[in-house]
């Protein structure tokens, strides 16, 4: 298979407009998919839609990529639910917070906020906090990951650090409370 990082490139350039995208063949459309990092899938497609008409595109290229946004569609209304239980949570005990990273950035920065791929759920607060925060979230089905904390190259006890890493329960969305920004 020829090596589709050229056409991934193209495709990625804010100044690729429709119709001046430079020729590739079949060959190396076929490679695209492999080409393009998991989390990159879900835009990659809305950007194949935005410059082509699909149709046109050789066989079998343009499921995969429509496949990856809806399955991050789907990601997304899992994280909004977490994501609006957390914010009234805090708002209501008077927590003040910030959301960082994939969370903010993908309503900031993408045309569809399903397109910004996310492992996580990042917020801040001010140290002093950081275990009113975490009572909060524990409050609503939101509570330390043993699971996260397993892989934790630090050894200070979570209660010490200014990190702290939670899971959803029955989602498998991990939010990480932030007491400072690195």
């Amino acid at each position: 298979m020829t090596d589709a990082t050229p056409l991934l490139l193209a495709l990625l350039r804010r100044d690729t407009a429709e119709g001046n995208l430079p020729h590739f063949g079949p060959e190396v459309w076929q490679g695209l998919f492999d080409a393009t990092p998991n989390d990159l899938r879900p835009y990659l497609g809305w950007r194949l839609s935005q410059l082509l008409d699909v149709a046109q595109l050789p066989a079998g290229i343009a499921g995969p990529f429509e496949l990856a946004r809806r399955g991050a569609a789907i990601g997304l209304l899992t994280r909004q639910a977490v994501l609006r239980r957390l914010t009234g949570a805090l708002d209501g005990a008077g927590i003040p917070f910030v959301v960082l990273k994939g969370a903010a950035l993908a309503h900031l920065a993408y045309p569809e906020p399903a397109l910004r791929g996310m492992g996580d759920i990042d917020i801040w607060t001010r140290p002093e906090f950081l275990d009113r925060t975490a009572e909060s979230l524990a409050a609503i089905g939101i509570s330390y990951s043993s699971r996260m904390e397993a892989r934790r190259a630090t050894a200070s006890p979570m209660k010490q650090d200014t990190t702290r890493i939670f899971e959803a329960t029955g989602t498998s969305v991990v939010v990480e409370l932030h007491g400072e920004v690195r």
